[in-house]
């Protein structure tokens, strides 16, 4: 490395961490990706960037679960298109919502661990494709990552579940059922519930939620993907679509279709079958970080020692990831719209990845120089 002068001479590294060097760089690529994406990716990917400009020039007031006019309120009272050209709304965004995912997780903090930084570079870039520009997801992945910060307590995690819901009220309501999936399986894990007992009580509410969901609004709850699959009838289908197995007649159905969603989206084989460059890249992330997750649930034990508060925010992390996933696996139509959706589960996943990692990771460089020194 490089090295400068004592005051009496002699040579004295430099010292730079790894850990930060490697965000630094993913960052400034992420930037890059960002302002470079729209000139070079299909205008799909920026179909939702195209309807916030157009609800920036006409929104006028909030508005009860309306994520396009809200976003676009959002951004024009940041200034967006008045005092800021539109062109600094991609790399604005970009720069919250990585400074967002890089405090919730802690992953500065930790020492350097190539394989976490690697995988945390490969989430960067759906993450500046996506919410590097006006993007609904901006918000929803600060709402996470806030979330992520204060679920360090049941009282935290009130306060966490207080923000997701005020979330779903004003731009998607489906993240009610996750923040009532979510507490549902936390409550299990306080009363000491593996994972077994938490599926078991997710399953549990599902059940009077789809019949809710039908007799108020005449719809199962795993219904939304057939709308979207039958509006689509009229366009060429995307190579990622599927639908649901089973026609909706019963909670029962509704949750088959659920399950089965879910596990397509998480354990993506059929991608690998498709053979598409971007499809095998795809499923291999997915796969991968579906093995991570397993990996962290099996070692949590050992990770953490008795700190309650790294313990609770552990727990609500990974109970999130999957409470969150089981409501996309109701409702996503395709694995374009899931990899979208999953980039919010960055605060929490990758908190769970260095919760684990930082007590295995090996001394980074100034830890060894400073060893060399003693």
């Amino acid at each position: 490395g490089a090295c400068s002068r004592s005051r009496h001479g002699s040579a004295r590294p430099v010292l730079v961490r790894k850990s930060s060097a490697a965000l630094s760089a993913t960052y400034v690529v992420g930037v890059a990706l960002a302002v470079i994406g729209p000139m070079v990716l299909p205008a799909n990917y920026y179909f939702d960037t195209a309807t916030i400009r157009d609800h920036m020039e006409t929104a006028v007031t909030v508005a009860y679960n309306d994520s396009f006019n809200n976003t676009a309120l959002l951004y024009r009272g940041l200034g967006f298109g008045t005092l800021f050209p539109h062109a600094l709304a991609g790399p604005v965004s970009f720069t919250a919502v990585y400074l967002a995912a890089v405090s919730a997780a802690g992953i500065a903090r930790v020492n350097w661990i190539p394989w976490l930084f690697a995988l945390f570079a490969a989430w960067t870039v759906p993450l500046a494709i996506y919410d590097g520009t006006y993007s609904k997801e901006v918000i929803a992945l600060l709402v996470t990552a806030a979330m992520a910060r204060l679920s360090g307590s049941g009282r935290g995690v009130a306060f966490a579940a207080a923000l997701g819901l005020a979330y779903a009220m004003l731009f998607r309501t489906y993240w009610g059922l996750v923040i009532v999936l979510w507490l549902t399986m936390l409550m299990v894990w306080r009363m000491g519930g593996g994972w077994a007992l938490r599926l078991f009580a997710a399953i549990a509410v599902i059940v009077p939620l789809s019949l809710a969901a039908h007799e108020f609004a005449g719809l199962w709850l795993s219904d939304g993907r057939t709308v979207v699959v039958e509006a689509r009838g009229f366009a060429p289908d995307p190579a990622t679509m599927f639908v649901n197995p089973l026609q909706n007649t019963s909670p029962v159905t509704d949750i088959v279709n659920t399950a089965s969603g879910w596990l397509m989206l998480v354990l993506p084989i059929s991608l690998l079958l498709l053979g598409g460059l971007q499809h095998v890249a795809f499923g291999v992330f997915q796969l991968t970080n579906t093995a991570l997750f397993v990996a962290t649930q099996r070692r949590a034990s050992g990770a953490g020692g008795t700190d309650l508060p790294k313990q609770w925010r552990f727990a609500a992390a990974a109970t999130f990831c999957v409470a969150y996933s089981l409501v996309q696996g109701m409702f996503e139509p395709d694995f374009g719209s899931f990899a979208k959706h999953e980039i919010n589960l960055l605060p929490m996943f990758f908190y769970m990845l260095v919760h684990v990692a930082r007590n295995r990771a090996e001394p980074d460089i100034c830890a060894a120089h400073a060893d060399a020194r003693r």
